[in-house]
């Protein structure tokens, strides 16, 4: 029975660390922060390298997922905020490698 009761804490413990994105940063308006999950689900965190920003505990993606959250309530498009990081830190950042960034690896 304890065996069952240390796995099931466990497992509660690495549920609530695994969401990285913290109440306060949460937006009261729903489909705003539907947006911002979604495009935090799109890029890279620079210090975990294989993770997206909305998962990663990383100060970076923190702040990377706060600008995110501002300039959509400044009335940004999706595209315009992937943009406006993409051109900022460059390919690395986007999960889905551009055709480009293939290229260049490639060749």
């Amino acid at each position: 029975m304890n065996k069952f009761l240390i796995i099931y804490l466990l497992s509660y413990l690495f549920y609530f660390q695994a969401q990285a994105v913290e109440p306060q940063e949460v937006l009261k308006n729903t489909e705003l922060e539907d947006r911002a999950r979604k495009i935090s689900k799109l890029l890279r965190c620079l210090v975990c390298q294989n993770e997206d920003i909305d998962n990663s505990n990383a100060d970076i993606a923190k702040d990377l997922r706060n600008l995110i959250r501002e300039q959509l309530l400044e009335g940004k498009s999706n595209k315009d905020i992937i943009n406006f990081v993409h051109s900022k830190y460059g390919d690395f950042i986007l999960i889905t490698t551009t055709r480009d960034c293939i290229l260049s690896i490639t060749f």
